[in-house]
C-alpha cells in the first residue's frame, strides 16, 4: 500500500513538473512575441483577432498565437506594416471555402500510385506548347483561376511522361505533363493540359539562381508528401517533412525551405505580402521567374500539298521525310527547300533541319538548320539551358516549323525553287517577294516572284536565229544552250557576240560562258568566252559570293538582257561574214551597226 501510494505521489510530481515545464514555456513564447510588441499593438492585435476569431479558427485553424507570430514574420520585412492593414489582409482572405481548386476534373486528382493512374480521356496538347516548352521537375504552375480563394492555386511539375493506361476499358499510350497537387483530396498527382492551362490561367514559375538539381531535390521533397491530408492553414510555417498535412503553396514554399530558398513574397515593396504563404505570394515572389508557356502556335500550314513520308526513309519520293515518333532531322526533297527569313531581313536556304541533340544544352548554342544555325530568342536559350529534347515528338512536321517560328529569331517556312541560289538573291535584293502559285508540278505552295529589275519584253536579240536548248545542235542551229541549267552559249554561222565598252570600243566573240567560280570574287567580272565583261558596281556587290547560272530554265533572250543590265558593256548578236573588219571598222568610226539582211534574206543586225 505504502509503495502504491509511493507510485502516486511521484507520479503526481511528475504531472506537476511536467504542466509547470509546459506552462513555464508557453509563458516563454508569449514573452518573446509580447517582447516584439508594442503595447499598442498587442492591444489593437487582441482586438482584431476577437473580431476575426470565428472566421479566422474555422478557415484556418489558426490560433491567437499564430495570428500574433505571422504579424511579426511579415513585419521584419515591411516594418511600416500596421495591424489594421495586417488584419484587413487576413480579413480578405477569409469568407472563401477551404476548397484548394475550383476545377473538379479528373485532371485534378489521377491518384498516388504511379502504376495505377487514372485517366478519363488522353490529355489534349492541341493548342499550346506544353510538352515541348522545356518544363523541368520542381517548375511550378500557378493558376490564376484555381481556387475558392482569390489567390489561386499552385502545383509542382513531376514530368513529362509517356505511358499506357486504360481509357474507357481500352489501352492507350500518350505523353503528358504530370504534376503533385495539394488539394481538398490531400497531395496526389494530377495533369496539365491545355484544356486545364485555358481553364486556370496558368503560369510557370521558375525558382531563380537554382540548379536543376536542386529543383529534383524540392520536387524529392514534395513527392515524399503524397497521399498526406490537405489543409488550408496558410499560417502554418512548418516545413518539415513530418508534418501531417499541407496547403498546396505551403508544401511548395516547405520544399525549396528544404535547400535555402524562400520563395514567398514578403520584402518590402512586394506586388503581394498577404499573411500565410499564399499561392499568390509564391506567384510575385521576386525569388521566381515567370514565362509564358501558353504560346499559340501559328494556323500557317507550311507541309500543306508536299507528299509526307513520316519514315526517316523515303519510300516513294516524297517531297519531306522525318521519323514522327522521335524526329529531329527533317528533309526535303524535289525542290521543296527551307527558306529562313532571318531577323535582320536576309534570307537563308537549305533543304534540311536539324533539330534537339546536343544542340539544346547550352544556352549560348542555336536551333541547327543544316548547315546554318537557326539563332533562338534570348527568352528560348533560358527556357531550354540544359535540356535535350525532339520538339516535334508524335507531332506532325508542320508543328516543328510553328515552334521554331515561334521560339526563334527568324521566320521559317517551305519553299519551292527551280534555281533557289536566284531566288535567294531576289529576295535579299529586294526584287522579288513570296507568293502562292503552282509550281511547274500543278502543285500550290510557296514561290518566289521574280521582279526583274530589267525589261524582258525588248529587244529580242535572238529573233530570227535558229536555236538548241538541248546543249547540242542536231539540225546546225544558230545558238547553242542548256536551257535547264545553261552556263554558256555558243553561237555558229557567222553569228557573233558584240560588245560595245564603256569606253566605246568594240569586241566580238562566238561563245559567252556564265557562272561558275567568277562569280565568287567581287572583283572579277562576268566572262565571256576569251574575254571578261566588266561588271557594274552594283552588280559586284549584288552577286559577290554567289555561284549560279543567270539563265536556268530561262530562254537565251533573257540571259542578254540580264547582261545588258548588270554589265557595263552593251551587248547584241551581229551576222558577218568578216567579223575582224567589221570591229576594226567600228573602232575606227567608219561604220555602224544596222538592220540587214544575211545570206538567207532574213533580217539581221549587221555592220555597214
Amino acid at each position: 500500500m505504502k509503495k502504491k501510494m509511493m507510485l502516486l505521489l511521484i507520479g503526481l510530481i511528475c504531472l506537476s513538473c511536467a504542466i509547470q515545464t509546459v506552462h513555464s514555456e508557453t509563458m516563454t513564447n508569449q514573452g518573446k512575441l509580447k517582447a516584439s510588441l508594442s503595447q499598442t499593438e498587442e492591444g489593437a492585435l487582441k482586438e482584431r483577432f476577437s473580431k476575426l476569431r470565428k472566421k479566422i479558427v474555422t478557415t484556418y485553424n489558426l490560433t491567437y498565437e499564430g495570428f500574433v507570430k505571422e504579424f511579426i514574420y511579415m513585419k521584419e520585412c515591411e516594418p511600416s506594416l500596421s495591424v489594421a492593414d495586417y488584419a484587413s489582409r487576413y480579413n480578405g482572405l477569409i469568407g472563401k471555402t477551404g476548397r484548394s481548386i475550383g476545377d473538379r476534373s479528373w485532371r485534378r486528382n489521377i491518384g498516388t500510385d504511379v502504376k495505377n493512374l487514372t485517366f478519363k480521356s488522353v490529355p489534349n496538347y492541341d493548342t499550346y506548347g506544353l510538352l515541348d516548352m522545356g518544363l523541368r521537375k520542381g517548375d511550378i504552375i500557378y493558376e490564376g483561376n484555381g481556387g475558392n480563394t482569390f489567390t489561386g492555386h499552385t502545383a509542382m511539375v513531376d514530368d513529362i511522361v509517356t505511358e499506357t493506361h486504360l481509357i474507357e476499358g481500352k489501352k492507350k499510350t500518350f505523353t503528358y505533363v504530370r504534376l503533385i497537387d495539394a488539394m481538398t483530396d490531400g497531395v496526389v498527382y494530377s495533369v496539365l493540359d491545355d484544356t486545364r492551362a485555358e481553364k486556370q490561367n496558368s503560369v510557370v514559375l521558375r525558382p531563380k539562381e537554382v540548379t536543376a538539381q536542386q529543383m529534383r531535390q524540392a520536387f524529392s521533397f514534395v513527392k515524399s508528401q503524397l497521399g498526406k491530408p490537405y489543409n488550408l492553414n496558410i499560417g502554418n510555417r512548418n516545413a518539415s517533412r513530418n508534418r501531417k498535412d499541407w496547403y498546396c503553396s505551403v508544401l511548395l514554399w516547405a520544399a525549396y525551405k528544404d535547400i535555402g530558398l524562400d520563395i514567398e513574397s514578403r520584402a518590402n515593396g512586394a506586388w503581394y505580402n498577404e499573411p500565410g504563404v499564399t499561392p499568390r505570394d509564391i506567384r510575385y515572389s521576386s525569388a521566381v521567374a515567370v514565362f509564358d508557356h501558353k504560346f499559340k502556335l501559328s494556323n500557317r500550314n507550311d507541309v500543306k500539298n508536299l507528299t509526307i513520308s513520316e519514315k526517316s526513309n523515303r519510300a516513294n519520293n516524297e517531297d519531306l521525310a522525318y521519323e514522327k515518333s522521335n524526329p529531329n532531322y527533317y528533309r526535303l526533297y524535289n525542290n521543296y527547300y527551307v527558306l529562313e527569313k532571318q531577323k535582320d531581313g536576309k534570307y537563308r536556304a537549305q533543304t534540311s533541319l536539324y533539330l534537339g541533340g546536343d544542340y539544346y544544352r547550352s544556352a549560348d548554342r542555336h536551333l541547327l538548320g543544316g548547315l546554318y544555325e537557326i539563332e533562338m530568342t534570348a527568352s528560348a536559350k533560358a527556357h531550354f539551358k540544359g535540356y535535350n529534347y525532339n520538339v516535334g515528338r508524335n507531332r506532325d512536321a508542320n508543328y516543328a516549323f510553328q515552334w521554331i517560328n515561334y521560339w526563334s529569331t527568324s521566320d521559317i517556312s517551305i519553299i519551292y525553287s527551280d534555281d533557289i541560289t536566284l531566288d535567294i538573291l531576289t529576295l535579299n535584293y529586294k526584287e522579288g517577294k513570296v507568293v502562292k502559285e503552282k509550281n511547274k508540278h500543278g502543285v500550290v505552295t510557296n514561290v518566289v516572284k521574280r521582279e526583274e529589275p530589267f525589261s524582258t519584253s525588248k529587244p529580242d536579240y535572238v529573233k530570227n536565229l535558229t536555236i538548241s536548248e538541248t546543249g547540242k545542235r542536231a539540225n546546225n542551229e544558230d545558238l547553242e544552250y542548256e536551257k535547264s541549267n545553261p552556263n554558256y552559249y555558243r553561237l555558229y554561222n557567222n553569228y557573233y557576240v558584240l560588245e560595245k565598252q564603256k569606253d566605246g570600243k568594240y569586241r566580238a566573240q562566238t561563245s559567252l560562258y556564265l557562272g561558275g567560280d567568277y562569280y565568287r570574287s567581287a572583283d572579277r567580272h562576268l566572262l565571256g568566252g576569251l574575254y571578261e565583261i566588266e561588271m557594274t558596281a552594283s552588280a559586284k556587290a549584288h552577286f559577290k559570293g554567289y555561284n549560279y547560272n543567270v539563265g536556268r530554265n530561262r530562254d537565251a533572250n533573257y540571259a542578254f538582257q540580264w547582261i545588258n543590265y548588270w554589265s557595263t558593256s552593251e551587248i547584241s548578236i551581229i551576222y558577218s561574214e568578216n567579223i575582224k573588219v567589221d570591229v576594226m571598222s567600228l573602232n575606227e568610226g567608219k561604220a555602224e551597226v544596222s538592220q540587214g539582211l544575211n545570206d538567207k534574206g532574213q533580217e539581221v543586225s549587221r555592220v555597214s
